[in-house]
């Protein structure tokens, strides 16, 4: 009876123990997660503020010697900033790839008030949504949009069209319009690239390969 006593009480004290190791391992998990976290936020946080630094950089070497209203870049200016050789390395730094885009497209995406010209706001909200990229929020949000847009200007929906319409919202809508055929053409020049690289490659293609 006494060895049934001392293994009942060695069972209990392996599983006291196992269960305070367990709870020790536990804490330390989330001490390590808590401190991860911590790094995370801070690094998002020096890396956004290194980026909105070298995009005001950008935009203030553009717009230099302008001031009061006329602080705004142009399409233009947009265009020399792009294809300046020192502004791409450093936007390259931060992840921003502008030589795969079309610098008009660019251009038209980043002018959300369709007035022509870019404030920074405008222009550093651009250049994070390409270094940060595209949202599963952003797409849906931009989908609903759409689907409103298409429904308040086509006249087989049976919706009353605002005869009040300014010249505002039709300049948005055009905008919207072309955004689409932006990323439209995008879409179509990946799908030919990856149909292009799975055919299979004739021996004469193969040998310029190697």
């Amino acid at each position: 009876e006494m060895m049934y006593f001392f293994l009942l009480y060695v069972i209990f004290a392996a599983m006291v123990i196992l269960s305070l190791l367990t709870g020790v391992l536990a804490d330390h998990i989330n001490t390590v997660t808590t401190e991860a976290e911590k790094e995370e936020k801070a690094e998002k946080l020096k890396n956004r503020k290194h980026a909105l630094a070298t995009e005001f950089k950008a935009f203030k070497k553009a717009t230099a010697g302008k001031d009061g209203t006329d602080h705004c870049m142009t399409k233009q200016e947009f265009r020399d900033t792009i294809s300046d050789k020192e502004v791409k390395e450093e936007l390259n730094e931060l992840g921003i790839d502008v030589e795969t885009f079309d610098s008009d497209d660019l251009f038209t995406c980043f002018d959300r008030s369709a007035n022509g010209v870019l404030c920074f706001h405008e222009f550093q909200e651009g250049m994070e949504e390409l270094r940060v990229g595209v949202t599963g929020k952003q797409v849906f949000k931009l989908e609903v949009s759409l689907r409103n847009a298409v429904r308040h200007c086509d006249p087989q929906q049976e919706f009353v069209q605002d005869p009040a319409l300014d010249k505002a919202v039709k300049a948005q809508l055009g905008v919207a319009n072309k955004r689409v055929a932006s990323i439209n053409i995008q879409l179509e020049s990946l799908i030919e690239e990856l149909a292009n690289f799975s055919l299979p490659k004739t021996p004469k293609a193969a040998s310029k390969l190697c």
